[in-house]
Protein backbone atom coordinates (compact mmCIF):
# COMPACT_ATOMS: atom_id res chain seq x y z
CA UNK A 1 0.00 0.00 0.00
CA UNK A 2 0.87 3.33 -0.56
CA UNK A 3 2.20 5.53 2.04
CA UNK A 4 0.68 8.25 1.55
CA UNK A 5 -1.89 6.71 1.15
CA UNK A 6 -1.69 4.80 4.16
CA UNK A 7 -1.09 7.27 6.43
CA UNK A 8 -3.99 9.32 4.58
CA UNK A 9 -6.26 6.48 5.53
CA UNK A 10 -5.20 6.04 9.45
CA UNK A 11 -5.62 9.88 9.67
CA UNK A 12 -9.20 9.46 8.44
CA UNK A 13 -9.61 6.81 10.57
CA UNK A 14 -8.40 8.42 13.85
CA UNK A 15 -10.24 11.29 13.14
CA UNK A 16 -13.45 9.51 12.86
CA UNK A 17 -12.53 7.80 15.98
CA UNK A 18 -12.11 10.38 18.02
CA UNK A 19 -15.77 12.50 16.82
CA UNK A 20 -17.87 9.34 17.35
CA UNK A 21 -15.88 9.61 21.19
CA UNK A 22 -16.48 13.04 21.35
CA UNK A 23 -19.92 13.69 23.16
CA UNK A 24 -21.49 16.52 21.31
CA UNK A 25 -21.49 19.30 23.65
CA UNK A 26 -17.54 19.37 23.61
CA UNK A 27 -18.41 21.07 20.33
CA UNK A 28 -21.40 22.74 20.67
CA UNK A 29 -22.05 25.92 22.58
CA UNK A 30 -20.60 25.75 26.47
CA UNK A 31 -23.29 26.09 29.34
CA UNK A 32 -24.29 29.67 30.44
CA UNK A 33 -24.15 29.02 33.93
CA UNK A 34 -20.63 29.34 35.28
CA UNK A 35 -19.42 27.50 38.31
CA UNK A 36 -15.94 27.88 37.93
CA UNK A 37 -13.02 28.31 35.58
CA UNK A 38 -12.95 24.65 34.09
CA UNK A 39 -16.46 23.67 34.80
CA UNK A 40 -18.05 25.34 31.43
CA UNK A 41 -15.61 26.44 28.97
CA UNK A 42 -15.19 29.04 26.70
CA UNK A 43 -12.70 27.14 24.49
CA UNK A 44 -13.65 23.38 23.89
CA UNK A 45 -10.25 20.97 22.56
CA UNK A 46 -10.33 17.38 21.83
CA UNK A 47 -9.24 15.41 24.42
CA UNK A 48 -5.57 13.92 24.70
CA UNK A 49 -6.05 10.51 22.26
CA UNK A 50 -4.83 8.62 25.17
CA UNK A 51 -7.64 9.64 27.00
CA UNK A 52 -10.20 8.39 24.29
CA UNK A 53 -8.35 5.51 23.72
CA UNK A 54 -8.75 4.72 27.25
CA UNK A 55 -12.60 5.85 27.90
CA UNK A 56 -13.42 3.76 24.91
CA UNK A 57 -12.07 0.53 26.68
CA UNK A 58 -12.71 1.78 30.26
CA UNK A 59 -16.42 3.23 30.11
CA UNK A 60 -16.74 3.17 33.91
CA UNK A 61 -14.02 5.52 34.47
CA UNK A 62 -15.36 7.85 32.15
CA UNK A 63 -18.61 8.74 33.40
CA UNK A 64 -19.43 12.28 33.73
CA UNK A 65 -20.72 13.81 37.13
CA UNK A 66 -22.47 16.53 38.61
CA UNK A 67 -20.66 17.51 41.24
CA UNK A 68 -17.59 19.55 40.28
CA UNK A 69 -16.05 20.16 44.03
CA UNK A 70 -15.25 18.77 46.85
CA UNK A 71 -14.97 20.34 50.44
CA UNK A 72 -11.44 21.02 51.68
CA UNK A 73 -10.76 19.83 54.92
CA UNK A 74 -7.32 18.31 57.12
CA UNK A 75 -8.73 14.92 56.16
CA UNK A 76 -9.10 15.37 52.56
CA UNK A 77 -5.20 16.79 52.82
CA UNK A 78 -4.22 13.51 54.33
CA UNK A 79 -6.22 11.58 52.09
CA UNK A 80 -4.50 12.95 48.92
CA UNK A 81 -1.01 13.31 50.47
CA UNK A 82 -1.21 9.60 51.26
CA UNK A 83 -2.88 8.67 47.98
CA UNK A 84 0.23 10.80 46.26
CA UNK A 85 2.56 9.22 48.13
CA UNK A 86 1.43 5.58 47.00
CA UNK A 87 0.58 6.16 43.64
CA UNK A 88 4.34 8.01 43.40
CA UNK A 89 5.96 4.96 44.79
CA UNK A 90 3.90 1.97 43.50
CA UNK A 91 5.02 3.21 39.71
CA UNK A 92 8.45 2.64 38.39
CA UNK A 93 8.96 5.60 35.75
CA UNK A 94 8.58 4.66 32.29
CA UNK A 95 8.51 6.61 28.97
CA UNK A 96 5.85 4.87 25.98
CA UNK A 97 7.16 3.76 23.49
CA UNK A 98 5.27 3.96 20.32
CA UNK A 99 1.87 4.64 20.84
CA UNK A 100 1.03 6.68 24.03
CA UNK A 101 -1.12 4.38 26.38
CA UNK A 102 -2.98 5.39 29.16
CA UNK A 103 -3.28 3.12 31.90
CA UNK A 104 -4.84 2.40 35.58
CA UNK A 105 -2.49 0.74 37.93
CA UNK A 106 0.24 0.20 35.84
CA UNK A 107 3.45 -1.00 37.28
CA UNK A 108 5.53 1.05 35.30
CA UNK A 109 4.19 4.09 33.24
CA UNK A 110 4.48 8.15 33.09
CA UNK A 111 2.86 11.14 33.76
CA UNK A 112 -0.87 9.65 32.55
CA UNK A 113 -0.86 6.70 34.44
CA UNK A 114 0.34 8.36 37.45
CA UNK A 115 -2.74 10.91 37.19
CA UNK A 116 -5.33 8.32 36.16
CA UNK A 117 -4.23 5.71 38.83
CA UNK A 118 -4.52 8.59 41.45
CA UNK A 119 -7.96 9.23 40.01
CA UNK A 120 -9.19 5.67 40.47
CA UNK A 121 -8.02 5.65 43.72
CA UNK A 122 -9.33 8.87 44.96
CA UNK A 123 -13.10 7.76 43.52
CA UNK A 124 -12.22 4.38 45.38
CA UNK A 125 -12.27 6.81 49.07
CA UNK A 126 -15.48 8.46 48.20
CA UNK A 127 -14.16 11.68 46.17
CA UNK A 128 -16.48 12.39 43.47
CA UNK A 129 -15.26 11.82 40.29
CA UNK A 130 -16.39 15.20 38.83
CA UNK A 131 -13.98 16.80 41.41
CA UNK A 132 -11.31 15.00 39.56
CA UNK A 133 -9.10 16.65 36.96
CA UNK A 134 -6.69 14.92 34.18
CA UNK A 135 -4.89 18.22 33.31
CA UNK A 136 -2.31 18.62 30.92
CA UNK A 137 0.72 21.08 31.01
CA UNK A 138 4.54 21.08 30.63
CA UNK A 139 7.72 20.98 32.86
CA UNK A 140 10.10 23.77 33.65
CA UNK A 141 12.16 22.05 31.39
CA UNK A 142 9.67 22.72 28.33
CA UNK A 143 8.30 18.32 28.38
CA UNK A 144 4.75 17.47 27.91
CA UNK A 145 3.52 16.61 31.42
CA UNK A 146 0.05 15.58 33.04
CA UNK A 147 -0.94 15.76 36.62
CA UNK A 148 -4.03 15.68 38.37
CA UNK A 149 -5.88 18.50 39.89
CA UNK A 150 -8.73 17.86 42.63
CA UNK A 151 -11.65 20.96 42.30
CA UNK A 152 -11.93 22.08 45.90
CA UNK A 153 -13.69 24.80 47.82
CA UNK A 154 -10.36 26.03 48.74
CA UNK A 155 -8.98 26.29 45.02
CA UNK A 156 -7.43 23.63 42.99
CA UNK A 157 -4.79 20.94 44.38
CA UNK A 158 -2.19 19.48 42.03
CA UNK A 159 -1.27 15.35 42.56
CA UNK A 160 1.87 14.92 40.98
CA UNK A 161 4.25 12.30 39.87
CA UNK A 162 7.11 14.54 40.02
CA UNK A 163 6.42 15.88 43.54
CA UNK A 164 6.22 14.07 46.31
CA UNK A 165 3.87 16.88 48.40
CA UNK A 166 0.23 18.17 47.28
CA UNK A 167 0.28 21.36 46.50
CA UNK A 168 -1.88 24.44 45.81
CA UNK A 169 -2.20 24.87 41.86
CA UNK A 170 -1.01 27.93 41.97
CA UNK A 171 2.51 27.54 44.00
CA UNK A 172 3.70 24.84 41.97
CA UNK A 173 4.63 26.85 38.61
CA UNK A 174 2.26 25.35 36.11
CA UNK A 175 0.49 26.69 33.60
CA UNK A 176 -2.89 24.46 32.52
CA UNK A 177 -2.96 24.32 28.63
CA UNK A 178 -5.61 21.49 28.49
CA UNK A 179 -8.42 20.19 31.07
CA UNK A 180 -10.52 17.44 31.34
CA UNK A 181 -14.23 18.54 32.77
CA UNK A 182 -16.49 16.78 35.12
CA UNK A 183 -16.95 14.95 32.10
CA UNK A 184 -13.59 13.11 31.30
CA UNK A 185 -14.37 12.92 28.11
CA UNK A 186 -14.91 16.44 27.37
CA UNK A 187 -11.79 18.92 27.60
CA UNK A 188 -11.37 22.60 27.61
CA UNK A 189 -8.25 24.68 27.17
CA UNK A 190 -6.54 26.21 30.09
Amino acid sequence: MNTKFAKFVFGAALAVAVFQAVPAMAIGVAPTHVQNKFDTFQVAVLPPVGMLVFCRGHGSQCRADSVSTVAMSPDLLGVLQAINTRVNSSIYPRHDTGRDTWTVGASSGDCEDYALTKRAALIRKGIPAGALRIATTTTRRGEPHAILVVKTTRGDFVLDNLRADVRSLGSTGYRIRTISTRDPRVWAAG
